[in-house]
């Protein structure tokens, strides 16, 4: 059956780029599609679909760069195939297209800076094939010989074991262009890609440069110019235009989405408000909807004319509802999640400050299903009511960030505390106390009438164009996540001012009573927290056993499975509770989780009779083991300890009782009315367990809980409230689990306890203001003198509550030092002795905190003077380490990644936004990294690193500067002032981090890292060991270098190029100067015969015949101390201007294009590479020349640059060609750019 679609985009999509209404409407013929490369004509308009999209059904197709996903599509889908002239071919005899768009605009080269161009001189030449496709997981296994002549394999994949089993074949048919992983070319599809291979000298086994759809999936994707070839299947269709009628109709459906636009639109919030939109513009819009949907049943005829206007305003005016949005301003919110307006059970799902609830939890939350005390409610709009001081903490008060134009700071109203960022995914957001981080709300293109509330600071996720505040679905957590999901989706609820100091007036009280609710709980649990617990025996000897993970003891007062009752155990995992008291971590008791008559859905609780009557008990509990893992689903947390001496109530549980309506129901927890509540507690698993015959031990497998009551029990039993993973209800039972339970006499454990090293009077003054504290708040009468009192007498407690745990880290990370460490002579090698000498120290530490420890816990000046003498120590092993000295070095990866390994940093230009590259390496025939040995030969690979006070600086060889990160980003880069890096041992022999400071680094990024796959030297947050932050310094001396001759890349090996140097250079042939431009727009130049001035631009034009990829110049420095670079730019002459950074350029200047065989008049946003130069107006000439230039224009270009990044631009002045100089001083008259701005001298 033929299918007819209609090209007709989405409500966004209609606004932009359409000239005329009768050029909007198009249909195609689904029912032939084209899919083989003999079936593409020229000059014929088609509509592209990415391969994936045909396979699936779905409807997505390129639209510009990016993707619409829509069966309608604008005239900015279609695109023609258009032939280059003189009938060029490519090597098979196909024919050779540039890709034109309905707008007239050609695909550019993918080295142009704009995707599209308007002239054929910069549009890439493409051909057309279609597509065979291979297994991206087929391998081929090579046989080669390794440097001793044995044989060895080498084992390719994908694309490489293609190539590779060709070579190996010696087949010369070989078609890389045609090969493609997407599986839609199983069954037809085409590919597009340049027309030339990257390397011709290499083919047939040199790879292209293919034209690539998004990825499945990613709403947000581009269409890209890259060797990939998951993306580089296609189908096409031919086009068509459409009537009036059919034409209106698919406008207004598509953009309905087929529903009533009345329905699709209700989450609009109409108003004036912040994320609020137009009631005239949704009134507009529904006059036009109305006369629709008469049209549509056949009610009323329309003119063609009228369908015309109607289908081109109709989109126009969705998209001036939809847009209609309000951005924020200045004032008062309150944020409620898309999930509690559209998932169940969730409620009011308001935005809040965790502090609010917690003083501890310093996190971005939101109200989630009104779990922990907070729950947020909708306001009724028809029985309004003032704000409570309950609701403070839902609203935040939104203020301009200066900074940062369009950006907002959002301070909660109660705390005052500020959202700040996060850089983990879906990790919570931070609150700050200072405003730190901006955000603002913008429209979310999946959920209409919901805004994304989000910063450009938040980590990005996969795929994302940037990441929203998100609300976890499972928990209160919110987090950074994809700004387009839903649940990243927000209506935004505006709080007056009037309504804002009526909830002020009426809080002050209310607020300090939670300011000093909060301040108790952080004092109560610090005192807590301070008391440790053991099991004690008969003769209140500690049980060594009680406070660690080991179960192998069967000890306490429960060492039978006798002892154990549970009337909820399950039918099939809790028949047997020897199974707590078997001293294996395999096996496991189990409440119900059954359902029918083996349901419990009242409280489960374990049952047991203690061998003696006591008042204070430590319960500890093992996990259940699955594998290699616990399972914390039924470990319990929260629990409440009952207790009788009477042996009749044993057997009370659970009991048949008439409800109100007089059936008789089960009460399962009848028993609580007959045993006493003796106390609350909670298990902590901070111990080790051991899996029994097994290697394996699993952190917080085993923990305690602490219990005290007033009168002894002799039994007692173990109600779970809530366990580690508490979601689990199966049937209603909330069940628990574990592996072993014993039961001990408890008491304090005066050698555990931290507060026991805090002095006594320290002590008692907090519990005294506790106490005073605890009453007002009970009252709720708190004052500010009560909490100021509290404040600080916690306060005092802290700075004197020891923490061993810093030792015990020290001495760990010492430990690790020491064994990482290798004694030698040579660089990052540590002096004989040294070695030994730091284990003593450590030994001495560790023994003198053992010797502490055995009586109580360290205090304060204990912890401070171990650590002291520990660091000592590592400062003389440090001094032992041998760092280098004042010279020249190259500095290379040690890294265990073969893809970075032996490369050098390098220092390729002169710019200071650009980064520094790590080079040096090459792959051989065999697929193999080794040196390239023409990289000693480039002095931008020599830095002289120097000692300084508090660190080392690196200046390169050629360029003159200092290595350098860009501050704030994860660049590294150089600059004119020497910037000093601390230097520290890579835990691996021989090799060092590079670490700049933390005022510098974007987030924790402080090391220097070769970064995999990009040729950057980029900074990382982590560095250990081999890893990409390991680097290598190795004595170099490029004196030979300097006076025997450099070698320079070259950007084209066959045509002319513009060179800036650092330096001056000895004469070369090679290099012209500019004579002008004549009446044919040729550039003419004459040979230049003298030696080439640091900071003056040339061009160079390779020999006929060259292959070479780089030159052989000499520098005019007889010694390095003479080199003496510069980056400066010298004058330009006769419009040939020198950059010594990658600049953007304005309009109508000159720029080579991408194979340098023509001069292009540049377009919007091009840019120019640092160490090269451009063309500005230039002087007209009827000489001929030595040379010269083809152009496609007269040059006319006012010569002004743009920094291709705000670092360069805001320092330094600058002419207007971009010549910079020294001062401002007797400049003569003209326009020049100073700190970044232009300034006319008169």
């Amino acid at each position: 059956m033929k299918k007819v679609y209609n090209l007709i985009a989405a409500a966004a999509m209609f606004v932009a780029g359409v000239a005329s209404a009768s050029a909007r409407y198009w249909t195609y013929d689904g029912a032939t599609p084209v899919k083989s490369a003999e079936n593409v004509q020229a000059n014929t308009l088609y509509a592209f679909q990415p391969g994936y999209s045909y396979a699936d059904g779905s409807t997505w197709f390129l639209g510009g760069q990016r993707f619409t996903q829509s069966a309608n599509l604008t005239t900015g889908n279609l695109f023609k195939f258009v032939p280059v002239g003189g009938d060029l071919k490519d090597k098979t005899g196909a024919p050779v297209y540039y890709i034109q768009r309905h707008s007239g605009e050609y695909l550019a080269t993918p080295t142009n800076g704009q995707f599209f161009t308007s002239t054929t001189d910069r549009a890439w030449k493409v051909v057309v094939k279609t597509a065979v496709y291979k297994n991206p997981e087929d391998t081929y296994t090579a046989t080669l010989k390794n440097k001793a002549g044995e044989d060895s394999t080498a084992t390719y994949k994908g694309i490489q074991a293609i190539i590779e089993k060709a070579k190996a074949e010696h087949d010369e048919t070989l078609a890389l262009n045609t090969i493609s992983f997407n599986e839609q070319a199983n069954s037809g599809a085409i590919t597009i890609s340049s027309y030339e291979s990257k390397d011709v000298s290499k083919d047939p086994y040199s790879e292209y440069v293919f034209f690539i759809s998004n990825n499945k999936g990613v709403a947000q994707g581009v269409a890209d110019k890259n060797t990939e070839y998951t993306r580089n299947a296609w189908v096409l269709y031919t086009a068509s235009e459409q009537t009036a009628l059919n034409a209106y109709k698919a406008v207004f459906a598509e953009v309905s989405g087929g529903v009533d636009l009345v329905e699709k639109l209700k989450n609009y919030k109409l108003g004036t408000g912040a994320g609020e939109y137009s009631k005239a513009k949704y009134d507009e819009l529904m006059v036009l909807w109305n006369e629709y949907k008469q049209v549509d049943a056949g009610t009323l005829t329309l003119t063609d004319a009228q369908y015309d206007a109607q289908a081109d305003s109709f989109p126009k005016a969705y998209a001036a509802f939809t847009t209609s949005g309000v951005g924020l301003t200045a004032g008062y919110y309150i944020l409620t999640n898309w999930r509690s307006e559209n998932q169940n059970g969730y409620d009011g799902g308001a935005l809040y400050d965790g502090t609010a609830v917690n003083s501890s939890d310093k996190q971005l939350r939101w109200t989630y299903k009104g779990e922990n005390k907070v729950t947020y409610t909708a306001p009724d709009a028809t029985n309004p009511k003032p704000l409570t001081y309950q609701e403070a903490k839902f609203i935040w008060k939104v203020t301009a960030d200066p900074k940062n134009e369009g950006l907002f700071f959002f301070q909660n109203l109660e705390t005052e505390n500020y959202i700040g960022t996060q850089d983990r995914l879906y990790q919570p957001i931070k609150m700050t106390a200072n405003a730190e981080v901006s955000y603002t709300i913008k429209a979310n293109p999946r959920q209409p009438g919901f805004f994304s509330f989000y910063s450009p600071t938040l980590v990005k996720s996969p795929g994302a164009e940037m990441s929203g505040v998100h609300a976890a679905g499972d928990v209160n957590n919110v987090v950074p996540w994809d700004w387009t999901s839903d649940p990243s989706s927000w209506h935004v609820r505006t709080i007056t001012e009037a309504e804002v100091n009526a909830l002020r007036a009426a809080m002050a009280q209310p607020k300090r009573n939670n300011d000093l609710s909060q301040l108790v709980e952080k004092a109560e649990t610090a005192i807590a927290n301070g008391y440790s617990y053991a099991g004690y025996d008969e003769s209140n000897k500690k049980i060594a056993s009680s406070t660690t993970g080991d179960i192998t003891a069967v000890d306490g007062l429960v060492t039978s499975a006798d002892k154990f009752a549970c009337p909820m155990a399950d039918i099939q995992e809790g028949k047997d509770f020897g199974s707590l008291v078997d001293a294996k971590s395999g096996t496991y008791f189990h409440s119900s989780w059954h359902d029918g008559a083996n349901a419990w859905t009242g409280s489960h609780f374990l049952q047991m009779e203690l061998s003696k009557a006591e008042n204070e008990l430590l319960i500890k509990w093992a996990k259940r083991v699955i594998g290699n893992n616990v399972n914390n689903n039924g470990a319990p947390a929260k629990v409440v300890l009952w207790g009788t001496n009477d042996p009749a109530k044993l057997e009370i549980n659970k009991k048949e009782e008439p409800n109100a309506n007089g059936e008789n129901v089960t009460n399962f927890n009848a028993w609580k009315t007959d045993w006493d509540s003796l106390t609350t507690s909670t298990f902590t698993y901070p111990y080790e367990l051991a899996v029994t015959d097994s290697e394996t031990k699993i952190a917080n497998g085993v923990g305690s809980a602490y219990f005290k009551f007033a009168t002894p029990y002799k039994y007692v039993r173990l109600e779970v409230v809530t366990r580690v993973n508490d979601g689990d209800v199966p049937n209603g039972n909330k069940y628990f689990h574990g592996s072993e339970v014993r039961v001990y006499k408890g008491g304090f454990d005066a050698t555990t306890s931290l507060i026991a090293s805090v002095p006594k009077e320290v002590v008692d003054k907090l519990q005294a203001e506790l106490k005073v504290a605890q009453q007002q708040v009970k009252d709720a009468a708190a004052t500010d003198e009560q909490i100021a009192k509290l404040k600080a007498a916690y306060e005092e407690f802290m700075k004197n509550y020891p923490d061993p745990s810093r030792v015990k880290t020290a001495l760990t990370a010492a430990r690790e030092l020491v064994k990482a460490a290798e004694e030698g002579t040579d660089m990052g090698y540590y002096a004989a002795g040294s070695k030994a000498a730091l284990e003593t120290v450590i030994n001495k530490v560790q023994t003198d905190l053992d010797n502490i420890v055995a009586v109580k816990p360290p205090t304060v000046a204990q912890i401070n003077t171990l650590l002291a003498n520990l660091n000592s120590g590592l400062a003389a092993f440090e001094a032992a380490l041998k760092q280098p000295t004042n010279g020249y070095y190259m500095i290379q990866s040690n890294s265990s990644n073969e893809t970075v390994f032996g490369r050098k940093l390098f220092a390729g230009n002169s710019s200071r936004e650009d980064y520094v590259g790590i080079s040096g390496r090459i792959k051989n025939n065999a697929g193999k990294y080794e040196d390239d040995n023409n990289f000693k030969n480039k002095l931008g690979a020599y830095w002289y690193v120097e000692k300084v006070d508090t660190g080392y600086t690196y200046k390169n060889v050629f360029t003159g500067l200092y290595l350098a990160p860009l501050k704030g980003k994860s660049v590294m880069t150089q600059s004119e002032t020497p910037y000093v890096f601390t230097l520290r041992f890579a835990k691996t022999a021989g090799c060092f981090n590079i670490v700049l400071s933390k005022n510098d680094a974007d987030g924790n990024n402080i090391f220097a890292n070769a970064q995999p796959g990009t040729g950057h030297l980029v900074t990382w947050n982590a560095a250990s060991g081999k890893d990409n932050s390991a680097f290598q310094f190795i004595v170099a001396d490029p004196t030979d270098v300097v006076t025997n001759g450099f070698n320079y890349d070259l950007q084209s090996t066959t045509n002319a190029q513009i060179m800036t140097f650092p330096f001056a250079v000895e004469k070369h042939d090679n290099f012209y100067t500019v004579i002008g431009q004549d009446a044919n727009n040729n550039i003419q130049l004459k040979r230049y015969e003298e030696d080439l001035e640091a900071g003056q631009a040339y061009v160079y034009v390779p020999e006929t015949g060259n292959t070479d990829n780089f030159i052989q110049l000499f520098s005019k420095a007889a010694t390095l101390a003479d080199l003496n670079p510069i980056h400066k730019e010298a004058a330009a002459v006769n419009g040939l201007v020198p950059t010594f950074e990658t600049i953007k350029i304005a309009e109508n200047n000159g720029k080579f294009n991408s194979d340098h065989s023509k001069v292009l008049l540049s377009e919007k946003d091009e840019k120019v590479p640092a160490n090269t130069g451009y063309f500005s107006k230039l002087p007209t000439t009827t000489e001929t020349g030595d040379a010269q230039i083809a152009t496609n224009g007269t040059i006319t270009g006012i010569n002004a640059l743009i920094f291709n990044n705000a670092k360069a631009a805001a320092k330094g002045i600058y002419t207007i060609s971009g010549i910079r100089l020294n001062s401002t001083k007797n400049l003569p008259a003209g326009i020049y750019i100073v700190n970044g701005k232009k300034q006319v001298v008169k």
